[in-house]
């Protein structure tokens, strides 16, 4: 009779890792669809070189409110498996009427900076350590700059730049009971677009439900872009808070 009993149990145990194992298999070849609109807080740190004249700009964001236009803001990334898809869509708008350099601030020099982004990528997890992921990422990032710069006795500068630049990059992740880490980093240009570039963010988040969770965390991207033929160098960086909300389908 116990010989019985073991052997039934024997079978059950069996069935249900055949059971977990098939299961498993089919949510790795599930597309799992992941939708975040978020809000960047974007200020501008850096200098713009036209002519051989550097314009410094510094615009925090807390000093921008009344300047700020957001386009638009959404990332969208879908996962099948150690495989994923992702792209990131970013708008935004500033200008800046007050200058370090007193030639800049005497001829009431405005500077209206307008940047597009759009970036198009894939990840791999090639690592997993219990909660811990590791993934690499690759991809392009198009990146569309267009300023104007006006000054009282001169005539106005306006500049409309665009490139595209590859990238590559890490991403660890880390989840435990409803709470989830995450940063990235990537570096990009290589002299394709720009002559580098680079993006890094942290996020801390929680999982209300299933299908929902929110985070909060900081970003920064940098490009430092020159065009010899328009004596035009750009590098700038924009940073700020990042607020997100993230639909899980």
């Amino acid at each position: 009779m116990i010989k019985l009993y073991l052997a039934i149990i024997l079978v059950c145990i069996t069935c249900n890792i055949n059971s977990q194992s098939k299961l498993s298999k089919e949510n790795s070849e599930k597309w799992e669809l992941n939708l975040t609109p978020y809000i960047w807080t974007v200020g501008m740190k850096g200098d713009i070189i036209v002519n051989n004249i550097d314009a410094p700009l510094n615009l925090p964001f807390s000093d921008a409110v009344e300047n700020f236009t957001i386009g638009g803001m959404f990332h969208a990334e879908a996962k099948k498996g150690k495989w994923s898809v992702m792209t990131d869509i970013f708008y935004a708008k500033l200008n800046q009427n007050e200058f370090p350099i007193q030639e800049l601030e005497s001829l009431n020099t405005e500077i209206t900076v307008t940047q597009t982004m759009i970036e198009l990528g894939g990840g791999y997890t090639f690592a997993e350590l219990k909660t811990l992921k590791f993934d690499v990422l690759f991809g392009a990032r198009y990146f569309d700059l267009d300023m104007e710069i006006s000054a009282d006795n001169i005539s106005s500068i306006a500049i409309d730049e665009n490139f595209i630049d590859p990238f590559i990059g890490l991403r660890i992740m880390n989840y435990w009971n409803k709470f989830f880490i995450q940063g990235r980093i990537d570096v990009g240009g290589f002299g394709v677009g720009s002559e580098v570039s680079y993006k890094f963010n942290g996020m801390l988040g929680y999982q209300f439900t299933k299908l929902f969770q929110l985070s909060l965390g900081y970003q920064v991207y940098n490009p430092r872009y020159e065009n010899k033929s328009q004596d035009l160098i750009y590098d700038l960086a924009s940073q700020g808070f990042i607020l997100g909300g993230n639909f899980r389908l």
